[in-house]
């Protein structure tokens, strides 16, 4: 297997010629796109699409990924209102769009509130710059009183990239390495399953501290006070992965890592390395 590094420029949300030209003029291969602007106020369409990769192919340049929809096109499912369903639907369709026109990769978040930024300063030459101050964010008044609706596991969205094309799958050739946390791994733990029915040259490396440590994040910044289930002791990923299909085993030190690793790397199916590591 040859293993190659592609580089792209992105975070704009248009193909304009300036940018596209720009990136011939590195010497990039491919772009990345942040929240396109494209027709559809519910999902994205299958000609839109691929009218975005074909004017990236008269450039040369490969459309790598799409990172983020309007956030108007889940936000009820992220807050659990009425019509979430709808959107999760349409986003499952957006998703089936995006392997019809040929674009690998889909980036996506349920952050209702969007990425954390205070507003903008003067940098380094009198630049614009994003910032955050948490000073700011602590003077702040505070939204509360919502639910996250319990369809919201990632596993309805990844089943529908599996039927969309835009797994893995798609690049047999390509072994790619996942690093995940043991809380955020049960949000869609049946990964695995498809992982081993569809033989995809996968290493999903499991830190297991037997806690949900970005919630218990969440919790601390929003000072919120003895918040239950953040603590998940006593899975054995090792033998989840095994009933779901797909090899396993346990690295206990950084040697063993290594080795697991190189072993894995060798392996033409998924591989998951569950090491156990201490709550910080």
């Amino acid at each position: 297997m040859t293993n190659t590094i592609r580089v792209a420029i992105g975070q704009f949300n248009e193909l304009s010629h300036e940018r596209l030209t720009f990136a011939q003029q590195i010497g990039a291969s491919g772009v990345l796109l942040n929240t396109p602007v494209l027709p559809g106020d519910q999902r994205w369409e299958t000609h839109d699409l691929q009218w975005l990769r074909r004017r990236c192919d008269h450039y040369g340049l490969r459309l790598e990924a799409l990172e983020n929809v309007p956030n108007s096109f889940f936000d009820r499912a992220m807050l659990g209102l009425d019509g979430r369903d709808e959107q999760i639907a349409n986003y499952q369709a957006t998703i089936r769009n995006m392997g019809e026109a040929g674009i690998p990769i889909l980036g996506y978040h349920w952050m209702p509130n969007g990425v954390w930024r205070t507003p903008n300063v003067k940098g380094r030459g009198g630049a614009i710059a994003t910032a955050f101050d948490m000073a700011q964010i602590e003077s702040a008044p505070l939204v509360w009183g919502t639910r996250k609706h319990p369809l919201l596991g990632r596993g309805s969205v990844h089943a529908s990239t599996i039927t969309g094309g835009i797994e893995l799958s798609s690049y047999p050739d390509r072994c790619v390495i996942g690093l995940i946390g043991d809380g955020s791994a049960n949000f869609s733990i049946a990964g695995l399953w498809t992982a081993a029915q569809y033989r995809i040259p996968a290493v999903f490396v499991i830190l297991n501290n037997g806690t949900y440590g970005a919630l218990r994040w969440f919790a601390e910044v929003l000072q919120v006070q003895n918040v239950p289930g953040l603590d998940v002791p006593g899975i054995d990923f090792c033998a989840l992965a095994q009933g779901y299909g797909v090899r396993a085993v346990q690295a206990n030190t950084p040697g063993r890592l290594r080795e697991a690793l190189m072993e894995a790397l060798t392996d033409p199916g998924p591989v998951l390395i569950e090491v156990p590591t201490r709550s910080s």
